[in-house]
């Protein structure tokens, strides 16, 4: 989960781990690169609007790691629209969810994405 905002780091955080989710913070995306060396993770949720480096950057980078080049990965915008759309599936994100995110929203992109083990997600 990287998010500039603890905010959100904490509030987003602690309503996955209240569903089950095993996570790890990053408060930019510099710090998500630094945590993601030589980790695997199932699941990559990431603000793009972050100052000095955006939530592009990271994702084709963290893309270029063997064990998370096809993870799938959730891009946080206060944008909609097709372009942002293009954007965040260019930079190598598998889909995006608007902030301010509502719970049911978060919980259901995340179960969709992640891959089904033992018969649960």
């Amino acid at each position: 989960l990287v998010d500039d905002s603890p905010d959100v780091l904490e509030t987003m955080g602690m309503l996955l781990e209240l569903e089950g989710a095993t996570v790890t913070s990053a408060a930019s995306g510099a710090a998500a690169l630094t945590v993601a060396v030589g980790q695997s993770f199932d699941l990559i949720i990431s603000d793009i609007a972050m100052p000095e480096m955006d939530g592009m950057q990271p994702i084709k980078k963290l893309r270029e790691m063997p064990p998370l080049a096809d993870v799938p990965a959730v891009a946080l915008t206060g944008y909609g629209g097709t372009v942002i759309i293009n954007s965040v599936r260019a930079a190598g994100f598998s889909d995006y969810l608007c902030k301010p995110v509502p719970m049911d929203q978060l919980i259901e992109k995340v179960s969709n994405l992640l891959p089904v083990r033992d018969g649960e997600r």
